[in-house]
């Protein structure tokens, strides 16, 4: 990691608030789980001692880890998800037509 201001103490708190503002700069590793995760993930926080931080989505998968599915860092922040996508045009195509589990 290149950063000077971003030690792992900063990058670790970061992570316990769920900062959005530190999306792109950093990557955090889970080793118990395998599993690499988006700064501002929502799922739940591991301990500091099992947390390795990488400076890329590819960086951690070179290490072995694979994405969340809770934050889904290989998709870019603010990307609208192709289902919803998929909702949304079917609303603008029938507005008038109820909207069914299905």
């Amino acid at each position: 990691m290149d950063n000077l201001f971003l030690t792992e103490d900063v990058m670790f708190k970061a992570l316990l608030r769920k900062d959005k503002t530190f999306e792109g700069q950093f990557i955090v590793g889970v080793k118990t789980t395998g599993i690499f995760c988006r700064p501002s993930c929502t799922a739940r926080k591991p301990k500091k001692e099992n947390v390795e931080f990488f400076d890329s989505t590819k960086s951690a998968m070179a290490s072995g880890y694979r994405p969340c599915k809770v934050c889904k860092p290989l998709v870019k922040s603010g990307e609208v998800p192709e289902e919803i996508k998929k909702i949304l045009s079917d609303i603008e195509s029938n507005p008038s037509e109820k909207i069914t589990d299905y």
